[in-house]
């Protein structure tokens, strides 16, 4: 009877003893600041020129490593890694009301840097839904603002929650294509968050008005920059 209440006095005191924290704390810019939403001004975004897919078969070039001075790195990654599991068990369920009679196959990580890439590039409203969907919004009190996560620091944390301390030759790679329009113009944040985001990204100009000789551009390029695979 002694041992048992013991074992009990211990993990309640553990429990006690225990600080939540919210994840958006962990992902957001120091000086965290209510930024308005209602009426935005529309400001352009900084954009990049883009390599035409026939130039390069090179990666982007990129600065430094993506995990560097990131701090509470143990604390992010087990928050992080909790969001994506239970992000990608929402997506298999739904997926499996439509496919019931087919094998489902995704990974919570990519879907999870996905969504993060493509919150870099959106509006404050839109990435306000992207930050509900993931599970980092902090609710506000007001409702004409917002406060919103710092999408590089979730990238960079999820790089580091695949990376690999074995540099084997059976090491995996994250590699991101993207492919843009020529004539459009491309955030230079979402290019960052696809850098943030992989091993080697490449990001190509394609003049898609030709369909289906950019759809075997495409295909050839994603064949020689994979090694085939």
């Amino acid at each position: 009877m002694f041992l048992t209440l013991l074992m009990v006095s211990c993990f309640a005191m553990g429990t006690a003893n225990r600080v939540y924290v919210h994840p958006f704390n962990l992902f957001s810019s120091e000086n965290i600041s209510c930024e308005v939403i209602q009426n935005e001004e529309h400001k352009p975004f900084e954009t990049v020129h883009l390599t035409p897919l026939q130039d390069s078969t090179e990666p982007d070039p990129r600065s430094g490593s993506t995990t560097e001075n990131l701090k509470n790195l143990t604390q992010r990654t087990a928050v992080l890694a909790e969001l994506q599991n239970s992000l990608g068990l929402r997506m298999y369920q739904a997926l499996s009301r439509t496919q019931k009679h087919g094998n489902t196959l995704l990974s919570p990580l990519n879907a999870f840097g996905a969504l993060v890439t493509l919150y870099l590039g959106a509006s404050k409203k839109t990435a306000i839904s992207y930050q509900q969907l993931l599970g980092l919004n902090l609710e506000s009190n007001q409702a004409d603002c917002a406060y919103f996560i710092d999408g590089h620091t979730v990238l960079r944390t999820l790089q580091a929650i695949s990376a690999h301390v074995d540099k084997s030759r059976n090491e995996l790679r994250t590699l991101v294509w993207t492919f843009i329009n020529n004539d459009a113009d491309l955030s230079k944040d979402f290019l960052r968050g696809t850098q943030d985001f992989s091993d080697d990204s490449f990001v190509r100009a394609v003049d898609f008005s030709k369909a289906k000789e950019a759809e075997v551009q495409v295909n050839n390029f994603i064949q020689k920059t994979s090694d085939s695979k």
